[in-house]
């Protein structure tokens, strides 16, 4: 098994190699997503090989730079990728159905209430939730049990990481759990993350039920955003509602006008890539009251 994902890593290398050789004569956007896609999936499949989590493709030409048009279709690009793996790796209806059973067990997840008897247990409900969460919508979401490492995170595409930190408590946001979480970006730079490079933007972000923060817990928030754990789980439900919507009309790979279909729903319901990430950079960690 380790041999057969060493040899797909290699093969993807080559082949993201030479779409972007094809890219530099074309300069046509849909090269530019080959080579994208098959970056992300190199990374995706060298476990095995950590080497390959650390190559580098050339950088693109200025004319590529990501403008928002452009992060949202290569976001969405990698979604619908993933999406389209997970739902064809057995039988469609099967797994169609499974989906939205998936989709109710982690919505309930989503909405765990504080326990103070629970040691812990209702916040670990709720993380597991937020990595359930991140893979139905169609995002790389990861999760580790070490030890001062950080709650799940989200591939958003092949250059942007959001990372959390997720407690549902009694108390205010306390100092040692936002030390924690201010921790979590260099965690990720060395631990030889696959698809996590010098050049990946990172996003910090603590989701939490309290909505006030201990004042000497101010100390330790620059750079962090604040995601009350409502306001996800609005996000949650119109984001898997409109997924489950749209898979119910999805009947093969790489069809083209079920993409631009589900790109304008997408859109329409301000549940994209972008309005995520809108979502999550609306409030810092260090404006919440004391």
């Amino acid at each position: 098994m380790q041999s057969r994902l060493g040899y797909r890593a290699f093969w993807l290398y080559l082949a993201a190699y030479s779409a972007y050789e094809i890219f530099q004569k074309t300069q046509d956007p849909i090269d530019k997503k080959k080579c994208i896609r098959c970056i992300a999936e190199m990374h995706s499949a060298s476990q095995y090989t950590p080497w390959f989590g650390k190559v580098i493709v050339p950088e693109f030409s200025e004319s590529t730079n990501a403008n928002e048009s452009n992060f949202l279709d290569d976001s969405l690009s990698l979604l619908f990728e993933n999406i389209e793996t997970s739902l064809f790796s057995g039988n469609l209806k099967k797994t169609k159905l499974k989906y939205r059973k998936d989709v109710t067990k982690t919505l309930e997840k989503l909405k765990v209430e504080p326990d103070s008897k629970s040691n812990g247990k209702n916040g670990k409900i709720f993380e597991q939730g937020f990595q359930e969460l991140g893979r139905l919508l169609g995002y790389r979401s990861e999760n580790t049990v070490q030890d001062s490492a950080p709650d799940p995170w989200w591939f958003i595409d092949d250059t942007k990481v959001v990372v959390s930190e997720c407690k549902i408590i009694t108390e205010h946001i306390p100092t040692k759990y936002v030390r924690q979480a201010a921790g979590h970006k260099e965690w990720l730079m060395k631990n030889n993350i696959p698809g996590i490079g010098k050049d990946t933007s990172i996003i910090t972000v603590f989701i939490s039920n309290q909505t006030k923060l201990k004042s000497d817990a101010r100390t330790f928030a620059d750079n962090i955003y604040y995601l009350n754990q409502d306001a996800l789980y609005k996000f949650a439900v119109s984001a898997t509602n409109t997924m489950a919507e749209l898979i119910t009309e999805l009947s093969e790979r790489n069809d083209i006008s079920w993409r631009d279909y589900a790109k304008r729903k997408m859109v329409e319901k301000n549940v994209t890539p972008s309005d995520l990430l809108k979502l999550i950079e609306k409030e810092k960690l260090s404006e919440l009251p004391s």
